[in-house]
């Protein structure tokens, strides 16, 4: 019973290490990555406009980004999680967010 016990308190310690914290936003998505200490973000600015912001820890530091002045418009996001990945498509991109290793991916949606 106890080693049953021991086993199970250790799969659960080891799952909680490698859960991701994903937490959908207005704008697109923020991903906290434990193994790494890093914390991404995705933010749509518009449809064909797609901003990725890495940095450590969990809060964003204070410095000002000059070369970015727009603001984010509202924007129809569809989101789809399969697997480690979570999906976020608007009428002309689609990112693609893998929860576990932070790897982006950024489609071109054609013709629409």
């Amino acid at each position: 019973m106890r080693k049953t016990l021991l086993t199970f308190y250790g799969l659960a310690c080891m799952a909680c290490l490698h859960a991701q914290e994903v937490t959908r936003t207005a704008e697109g998505a923020k991903n906290f990555i434990r193994t790494q200490d890093v914390t991404e973000e995705i933010r749509f600015y518009s449809d064909a406009i797609v901003r990725v912001i890495k940095y450590p820890a969990r809060q964003m530091p204070d410095k000002k980004s000059y070369p970015v002045i727009k603001t984010p418009e509202n924007i129809d996001i569809s989101y789809t999680e399969q697997g480690g990945n979570l999906s976020m498509k608007t009428q002309n991109l689609e990112v693609i967010m893998d929860k576990n290793s932070g790897k982006i991916t950024v489609k071109y949606l054609p013709g629409t």
